[in-house]
């Protein structure tokens, strides 16, 4: 395993329908990269069972960590209305990404499809 380590943060608010997607097309990207990773999700006060699949991501798999807020602090209050497939994620790492570089794609969510 490398010294590099990317940790990728998602944010979550009421994702129940499309967390596993994204997280069976992340997961396979983030376990074949050289890197070791961690996949924090920001749960930000989901009414839906986003917060229960979340936690058993975190159960089954130690690099994923789970924040979750006690209610919606988010100023967007409503999905974002574009999607990208997972296999940006690879290109990003792949591409943008030297020692000590900080990727950002701030519409990247749970959303995502892959």
């Amino acid at each position: 395993m490398s010294d590099k380590k990317i940790s990728v943060v998602v944010s979550v608010y009421n994702e129940e329908q499309s967390l596993r997607n994204f997280y069976s097309a992340a997961l396979p990207v983030l376990e074949n990269i050289a890197w070791d990773y961690e996949l924090i999700f920001v749960n930000d006060g989901s009414t839906d069972n986003s917060r229960m699949i979340l936690g058993s991501f975190a159960n089954e798999n130690k690099k994923v960590k789970v924040l979750n807020f006690s209610r919606n602090f988010s100023a967007q209050q409503q999905v974002h209305p574009t999607q990208k497939p997972v296999t940006l994620l690879e290109y990003l790492i792949k591409t943008y990404s030297n020692e000590g570089d900080t990727i950002l794609d701030n519409t990247m969510g749970s959303g995502t499809t892959g």
